[in-house]
């Protein structure tokens, strides 16, 4: 398996925890200092966010490949199936 690092200098850290944990709806209404629904710190809550961008990344443009893929044997399909004369 493959490992990726990160490196954010130390005075942002807070700032990009903060950004990838508002995008995903962190919210700690008890005042634990954890995400009321995962139950995760901030830290952890940032990590499994960043995750998840990664991996829609990755669907979003599998499934783009897949539509483009599709369309053109579609095309190509009608373009040798349906004479007209």
């Amino acid at each position: 398996m493959a490992t990726w690092t990160i490196n954010i200098p130390d005075a942002q850290v807070a700032r990009v925890i903060d950004g990838l944990c508002g995008s995903r709806g962190y919210v700690d209404a008890d005042g634990d200092g954890r995400d009321d629904q995962t139950n995760l710190a901030r830290p952890a809550f940032a990590k499994m966010a960043l995750l998840l961008l990664v991996r829609e990344f990755v669907k979003s443009h599998e499934v783009q490949q897949a539509a483009d893929a599709a369309r053109a044997a579609a095309a190509a399909s009608v373009d040798k199936d349906v004479v007209l004369t």
